[in-house]
């Protein structure tokens, strides 16, 4: 429906009995989540999955399927019935409004300053009224009963309401504002850094989370952010801008069949470019600094310990490292693994203080081209390493016919790796 590139990662925090009520809020985890997939690779938009009626249980939302926050490329839909939460959130990314909920779009045409892209077709600032619940209706079609002669018709609606999901589809105006987006080139650079941050609007405190530097990433880019009092600067060692953007911190957050909620609290996350000689970070509000964060002379350096290297793990495994900094700054690790030889990654953990990490594979398909990758940052400086491959593979027991004996199940994967296991 989207034509998106969309990557799944691995984050503890999704399971129920891994979150307690009071220890996280909402957008952290939503923040967690898009950080995690841009530390992972180049990717555009990702989709975390939590469990059904999570944002009952643990956020007081009865009937709430799904969570964006417009400034951030990652979404929170629970498991469900509906096929298309997970579009109607990933919508949201690129502009839609709600269409289910005409109080719910004026807010949010209101706050982008009237650039609603979808559901006022004569452009009157006013979602049409032909749009709420259901969603504006995109295309009418025969109903396909080749048996009849019947005359009956089906409509269908646009995704960003709260109808049939067998009636959702993609209405005309939308479908174009699409085709713009994805016509925009993008812009790949080779030496990167990942910024994010917190504003409080009220009080104007300004917060900027450990920079990860990162290499061949897509950059954000002004056309793609909604200008405003705002900037945030990176600048060289002579105090050259390296580069800047301009952007207006978003507060509202959209829950698909719940709330529209303006927040009052704005997280950003930009990849801009980037040299190596890059000496400090600055976000402005009119021109008065809100917080700046000074680059030391030296990268830390990392080495993992732990020897991987063609090992098997079917159960839990540690993987141990050390690292020094020259100027003794704080060190924080992201940690990712592999199940492709480095092709891509998934992000296990961000902004990590310790020197070693426990982890599951029972949770991880089975291969032989397993690879953890750590970076290591005191802040914007960002070192790394990687191990060599290791292997993972989990055996099943089911219960034999006749009670009497558990007998192992070897999948395909076993097979694949050539029968060395066997």
């Amino acid at each position: 429906l989207l034509f998106l590139e969309l990557e799944y990662i691995f984050l503890t925090i999704y399971s129920k009995n891994s979150i307690e009520r009071g220890n996280f809020t909402i957008l952290s985890l939503l923040i967690r989540l898009s950080k995690g997939a841009i530390l992972s690779g180049d990717i555009k938009r990702v989709v975390g999955i939590l469990p059904k009626d999570w944002f009952e249980d643990f956020i007081g939302l009865p009937g709430t399927r799904g969570l964006a926050f417009d400034s951030l490329p990652g979404v929170l839909v629970e498991e469900s019935t509906v096929r298309y939460v997970a579009a109607h959130e990933v919508g949201h990314t690129f502009g839609f409004c709600e269409e289910y909920d005409s109080t719910a779009w004026n807010k949010q045409d209101g706050f982008f300053g009237g650039r609603c892209p979808n559901g006022d077709i004569n452009d009157d600032d006013i979602l049409d009224a032909n749009c709420e619940p259901q969603g504006c209706p995109g295309f009418t079609i025969g109903k396909l009963v080749p048996w009849t002669n019947s005359n009956e018709s089906i409509t269908l609606n646009n995704f960003m309401g709260n109808g049939d999901e067998s009636k959702a589809w993609i209405s005309n105006e939308s479908y174009i504002h699409l085709l713009n987006k994805f016509k925009t080139d993008l812009t790949i650079a080779e030496n990167t850094v990942l910024v994010s941050g917190f504003i409080n609007l009220s009080t104007n405190e300004t917060k900027l989370d450990n920079v990860y530097t990162l290499t061949q990433r897509t950059l954000t880019t002004q056309d793609n952010l909604e200008s405003g009092n705002h900037t945030i600067e990176l600048r060289d060692n002579n105090n050259n801008i390296i580069s800047n953007l301009s952007f207006k911190p978003m507060s509202l957050t959209n829950f698909f069949n719940g709330s529209l909620i303006d927040t009052n609290s704005s997280y950003f996350l930009f990849v801009m470019n980037s040299t190596s000689n890059l000496s400090k970070i600055t976000i402005k509000e009119k021109n008065i600094t809100r917080v700046e964060k000074n680059s030391t002379p030296n990268t830390p350096i990392i080495n993992i310990t732990t020897q991987l290297q063609n090992q098997i793990f079917d159960k839990s495994f540690t993987v141990t490292w050390n690292s020094f900094d020259l100027d003794n700054d704080t060190i924080q690790y992201a940690i990712l693994i592999s199940s492709d030889n480095g092709a891509t990654f998934s992000t296990l953990e961000i902004d990590y203080p310790n020197t070693s990490l426990t982890i599951n594979s029972t949770n991880f398909i089975n291969s032989n081209q397993y690879k953890i990758k750590i970076l290591a940052t005191d802040g914007i400086n960002t070192g790394n390493d990687t191990t060599e491959t290791f292997i993972i593979i989990v055996f099943y027991f089911e219960k034999s016919s006749d009670n009497s004996n558990d007998e192992i199940s070897i999948n395909q994967d076993l097979i694949d790796f050539g029968g060395v296991f066997l």
